[in-house]
């Protein structure tokens, strides 16, 4: 299954270099580009990152940290379901072809 990382654009060139370190519970991942990137331009973020990672389905673990229901309406989209990786994400692992960057603005 491929997931989506987003971040502030200001943090790609460390994420090429370093992979995506774990936060809190580990890394984040959405069901969708555009998913990923409403959660972190609701931050305030006007130029976002979003890194797909392919998975297998055991890796990670489906998170219920948000209320799906409002971000759906928020984000204007049919799923926003979310997923935790509990180890940090090597750059190697990172499909860095297929990076997407959505502005907001």
């Amino acid at each position: 299954m491929i997931l989506y990382h987003a971040t502030p654009y200001r943090n790609l060139a460390d994420i090429t270099l370093d992979g995506i370190k774990k936060n809190y519970d580990g890394v984040y991942f959405a069901d969708s580009a555009k998913a990923a990137a409403g959660f972190i331009a609701l931050r305030g973020e006007t130029q976002v990152a979003v890194i797909p990672v392919e998975f297998n389905e055991d890796e990670v673990t489906e998170s219920f940290d948000h209320n799906e229901a409002i971000f759906k309406n928020l984000l204007q989209l049919d799923s926003v379901k979310c997923f935790t990786y509990d180890q940090d994400v090597p750059a190697e692992r990172l499909d860095l072809t297929s990076i997407q960057i959505f502005t907001r603005g």
